[in-house]
């Protein structure tokens, strides 16, 4: 009985803290810099993730991951488009509101997700099939694949 209680009060002060927060009408201000300085610091860390990117794909040449590695490059590009059109908006250019910036850049973020959601899902249905190819038994298969990895093997192993 008391397991029950606890989702009822966690959701009943879930529900009951945000109002005082909204009510208090507290703003706050960032200093420009800052955001800036965060859309700077995301473009330096894409820029060492893409690095890695690569050099994973060529360490990983023939795999479902780098096959589908296409996927997370473009996931990271356009997370770097959503900094620089950040930046638009603290720069301040003419004919661009803040609420467009936003708006844009949010979009990329989403972009962002959905390639990098299609990047794992490709490579979970490879595991998938290559793991059901072992499990189940697709003779054939099974004997290419066992095959293929014992000309792999390196000499005196």
């Amino acid at each position: 009985m008391r397991l029950m209680r606890l989702p009822a009060l966690t959701a009943a002060a879930l529900l009951t803290l945000p109002a005082p927060a909204f009510a208090a009408e507290v703003t706050l201000d960032v200093p420009a810099w800052l955001g800036f300085g965060m859309g700077g610091f995301a473009l330096f860390v894409s820029a060492i993730l893409l690095v890695e990117v690569a050099r994973l794909r060529r360490l990983a040449e023939g795999s479902a991951f780098a096959d589908n590695m296409a996927y997370v490059m473009a996931g990271i590009i356009t997370l770097a488009a959503s900094a620089l059109a950040g930046w638009l908006a603290f720069l301040g250019l003419e004919g661009m509101s803040r609420d467009l910036v936003r708006v844009v850049s949010d979009a990329l973020v989403g972009v962002s997700m959905v390639l990098l959601g299609i990047y794992f899902w490709r490579v979970r249905r490879a595991m998938k099939s290559y793991l059901s190819v072992l499990t189940y038994g697709d003779d054939e298969a099974l004997a290419a694949i066992q095959a293929h990895e014992a000309d792999e093997e390196p000499p005196g192993a």
